[in-house]
């Protein structure tokens, strides 16, 4: 279980509160981590889900990850995304997708680090005859991503 991820996807909405019982609470315990706050949040019920927040906050306190900002959660969601590109998982396409809707949930005009990302995923849009091009260029990206541990 990688609670940064975790962290991240809850950070830019893409887990919900009421999923964080059963995607961090049961899975981190599956995976052998153990505390009482993340028992506590492994055993609400779903309409508890109020409860799902303040708990989650704990837990990531208690393994010491502080508050995570947006941008840091986008850049820690594209690292996970990228390996998941250069491993074959998930297409070049849809991974820049994904990273786009990241960079949209960040919030902020001033960031600007999935930029590649984003830009390769609209001009596949529009241009579906240089698919492999910017396929690759996706591709070349993520290694970057992952060689370089970007931040």
């Amino acid at each position: 279980m990688e609670l940064p991820l975790m962290q991240a996807l809850w950070v830019l909405g893409f887990l919900p509160d009421e999923k964080l019982p059963q995607e961090v609470g049961i899975k981190a315990l599956e995976s052998g981590m153990d505390t009482e706050t993340l028992r506590m949040l492994a055993s609400l019920s779903p309409h508890e889900a109020f409860e799902a927040k303040d708990l989650f906050e704990k837990m990531l306190s208690e393994f010491g990850l502080p508050a995570m900002s947006r941008a840091d959660a986008a850049r820690t969601y594209a690292r996970a995304i990228s390996k998941q590109i250069v491993d074959g998982q998930l297409s070049p396409s849809a991974g820049a997708n994904r990273l786009w809707d990241a960079s949209l949930r960040v919030n902020d005009p001033d960031f600007h680090d999935l930029d590649p990302f984003v830009y390769a995923a609209s001009e596949l849009e529009s241009r579906p005859e240089d698919a492999g091009f910017f396929n690759s260029e996706i591709m070349r990206e993520a290694s970057e991503w992952i060689k370089n541990q970007r931040k």
